[in-house]
C-alpha cells in the first residue's frame, strides 16, 4: 500500500514536471508574465507546449548519444526552464502585468463550465474504469516502443521482421522500416516512466490520456471564446461548444473511446491543432509576431506527434491563405506588406533556421526517411479509405453536431458578404478547418489521398462543435432581434421553447452516441490474467529462446 500511495505521489508529481512546467516557463520567456492571455489560456498552451518541449528535449539526448534516463531528462528538463527563466528575466521582466481576463461571465454561466466540465469527466471516467488497462494493440504497440526507449535509453530505429513459412520451414526475414509510427507519441510515457518507474501496464498511461483529452476540450473551449470575443453571443457560443464536445459527446471516438483504446497520436492531435488555430488566429487579428512565433511552434511540434493530425492541418493553410487574400483584394500591397516585415522578422526566421537543422541534424520523422508520404497519395486502395457515406459520417460525427453543424455552414454562406467585408477570420478558419475533413471523409478519390476515411471524420466533431454552437446562438439570436422589432411576433416563451428543444436534441443524440460505445461487459478480469501469465512467461523464458519482435 506505501509503494502505492509514493508511485501515485510520483506519478503527479511527474505530470507537473513533465506536461506544465517547461510549457510555462516557454510562456514566462515569450510574453512574461502580461496580459497576452488569460490564466485558462495560460495553464492549457502550457500544457501542450510541454509535451513538444519534452519531446524535443528527448530527441536531442538521443542525438548527442547521452543515455535518456530519470538523471539526463531532469537535467535537459532544469537546463531548460532555467534558460527560459534568463530570458524573462533580462528580455520580459519590465513587460510583467495583471492577466488578462478573457473569461468575463456570469456567476451562472461559470456555475455551467463547471457542472459540464465535470459531467464531461464523470461519464469518461464511469466508461474507463473497465478500459483502464491497454486491452487494444494501439496503445500495446505504443507502450511497446515506450518502454524500448526506458530501457535501453535511446532513440529507437522503427523496423519489424515478418515470419515467412517454406512448406515445414519458418524463416525470420531482415529488418524493414515501419513508416506509420511517430516519435513524439510514445515519448511522453517513456518519460513518465523513467520518473516514476510505474510499470507500462498498469494505470498510468489512460490516466495520462484522459488528462490530454480533457485538456483537449477546454482547448476547443477556449479557440471558442477567442474566435467570437467581439460577438454579442460570444459567450453562449463558447459554453454551447463546450456542451457539444463535453457531456454529449464523452465516450464516443475520439473521446473516451480513443483514451482507453490507446490511440495516442489522435489524442494528442486533437490538443495540438486547436491551439494551432488559436495562436493563427490572434496573429492574424492581432497581426502579432509572438502569436505567430507560438503558431509556428504547435505547428512542428504536431509533425513530430502525429502526420494525419498535421496533415489536416497543412491541407487547411491554403485555403485559409486564399480566403486571406480575397478579404484584402482592396489593400492587398499593404496587407502582404505589413505580414512580410512579421515574417522576415529575427523571431521568425531563427525559428524557420531552427526547425530546418533539427529536422535535418537532429531527428527526420520517420514518414519522410521511408517515403511514407508516397503511399498516401494516388487515390484511396482500402475498402475503409474509400470514402464515407452521408448517413455513416453523420453517424461518426454525431447527428447533432452533424445535423447542426450543416445549418451553420449554411449560415456561413448565407453571410459570406459580411464575412469577407468585416473580415471574419473566425468563420474562415473554421470553413478550411472542416473543408477537407469533409472532402477526405466522404469524397477523398477527389483529394487522391489514401488514409482512413472514418479516423478523419472523427476530426471533424472539433470544428462541428463550434458551428454548431454558433447555429443555434445565431438562430436565437436572431428570432428574438426580429420579435423585438416586431418584424416576426414571436413570444418569449416560444423562443424558450426552441431552444429547450434543440437542447433535448442535441442530448438525446448525445446519450444515443454514448451508448453505442459503452462496455456492455467488464473484460478487465481477462485482461488481468492475460499481462500476469505473460508476466510469468518473460520470468521463466530466458533471452536466448524468445522469439524476435515480429508485427
Amino acid at each position: 500500500m506505501l509503494q502505492f500511495i509514493l508511485n501515485q505521489i510520483l506519478f503527479y508529481i511527474s505530470l507537473v514536471v513533465l506536461m506544465f512546467l517547461p510549457g510555462y516557463f516557454f510562456l514566462l520567456a515569450v510574453f512574461g508574465r502580461q496580459g497576452r492571455l488569460s490564466l485558462l489560456e495560460r495553464f492549457v498552451t502550457a500544457s501542450g507546449l510541454s509535451i513538444i518541449v519534452v519531446d524535443f528535449l528527448m530527441l536531442f539526448l538521443g542525438r548527442i548519444h547521452v543515455l535518456i534516463t530519470r538523471a539526463s531528462l531532469l537535467a535537459s528538463i532544469f537546463v531548460f526552464i532555467l534558460a527560459c527563466y534568463a530570458i524573462y528575466k533580462i528580455f520580459r521582466k519590465n513587460s510583467d502585468q495583471k492577466s488578462e481576463t478573457l473569461f468575463v461571465f456570469s456567476s451562472k454561466q461559470l456555475l455551467l463550465v463547471i457542472l459540464l466540465i465535470f459531467l464531461t469527466f464523470f461519464i469518461k471516467a464511469a466508461y474507463l474504469k473497465d478500459n483502464v488497462l491497454p486491452s487494444t494493440t494501439d496503445l500495446g504497440h505504443h507502450l511497446y516502443w515506450a518502454k524500448t526507449i526506458a530501457v535501453t535509453g535511446q532513440i529507437p530505429a522503427y523496423t519489424m521482421r515478418d515470419i515467412d513459412q517454406t512448406g515445414a520451414t519458418y524463416t525470420i526475414d531482415q529488418p524493414k522500416p515501419i513508416s506509420d509510427f511517430i516519435i513524439g507519441e510514445h515519448l511522453i510515457f517513456a518519460a513518465i516512466n523513467l520518473l516514476t518507474g510505474i510499470d507500462f501496464i498498469s494505470y498510468f498511461p489512460v490516466v495520462t490520456l484522459l488528462l490530454i483529452n480533457m485538456l483537449s476540450i477546454l482547448a476547443l473551449f477556449i479557440l471558442a471564446t477567442r474566435l467570437f470575443l467581439g460577438h454579442p453571443q460570444g459567450q453562449n457560443i463558447a459554453l454551447l461548444t463546450l456542451f457539444f464536445i463535453g457531456p454529449i459527446f464523452a465516450v464516443a471516438p475520439p473521446q473516451a473511446k480513443y483514451v482507453g483504446g490507446g490511440v495516442i497520436g489522435n489524442d494528442i492531435g486533437n490538443l495540438l491543432l486547436p491551439l494551432i488555430f488559436y495562436f493563427f488566429f490572434r496573429a492574424l487579428k492581432e497581426k502579432d509576431m509572438l502569436m505567430l512565433f507560438l503558431a509556428l511552434v504547435f505547428s512542428m511540434g504536431i509533425f513530430y506527434t502525429h502526420h494525419l493530425s498535421g496533415l489536416l492541418f497543412l491541407l487547411a493553410y491554403p485555403l485559409i491563405f486564399i480566403g486571406l487574400i480575397v478579404m484584402h483584394i482592396k489593400e492587398l500591397g499593404s496587407f502582404l506588406k505589413s505580414w512580410l516585415k512579421i515574417i522576415f522578422s529575427p523571431l521568425i526566421i531563427g525559428f524557420f533556421i531552427y526547425a530546418a537543422l533539427f529536422a535535418l541534424k537532429v531527428y527526420t520523422p520517420t514518414y519522410l526517411t521511408n517515403h511514407a508520404v508516397n503511399t498516401v497519395v494516388g487515390g484511396p486502395t482500402k475498402v475503409d479509405h474509400t470514402g464515407l457515406t452521408v448517413s455513416d459520417f453523420e453517424f461518426t460525427i454525431g447527428e447533432a453536431r452533424a445535423a447542426l453543424g450543416l445549418i451553420g455552414l449554411l449560415i456561413f454562406a448565407g453571410l459570406s458578404v459580411r464575412i469577407w467585408k468585416k473580415k471574419s477570420y473566425a468563420e474562415l478558419i473554421l470553413s478550411a478547418w472542416i473543408f477537407f475533413i469533409l472532402l477526405i471523409s466522404i469524397r477523398p478519390a477527389w483529394s487522391h489521398l489514401d488514409i482512413p476515411s472514418a479516423r478523419v471524420a472523427n476530426y471533424g466533431a472539433y470544428p462541428l462543435a463550434i458551428i454548431a454552437a454558433f447555429a443555434i446562438v445565431t438562430l436565437l439570436a436572431y428570432l428574438q432581434e426580429k420579435s423585438a422589432a416586431r418584424t416576426y411576433l414571436l413570444k418569449n416563451w416560444l423562443l424558450t421553447a426552441s431552444f429547450v428543444l434543440l437542447a433535448t436534441f442535441a442530448l438525446a443524440s448525445g446519450i444515443y452516441d454514448n451508448s453505442q460505445y459503452a462496455t456492455r461487459s467488464s473484460d478487465a478480469q481477462k485482461t488481468i490474467e492475460t499481462f500476469a501469465a505473460s508476466a510469468y512467461l518473460a520470468q521463466k523464458i530466458s533471452p536466448a529462446v524468445q522469439s524476435p519482435k515480429t508485427r
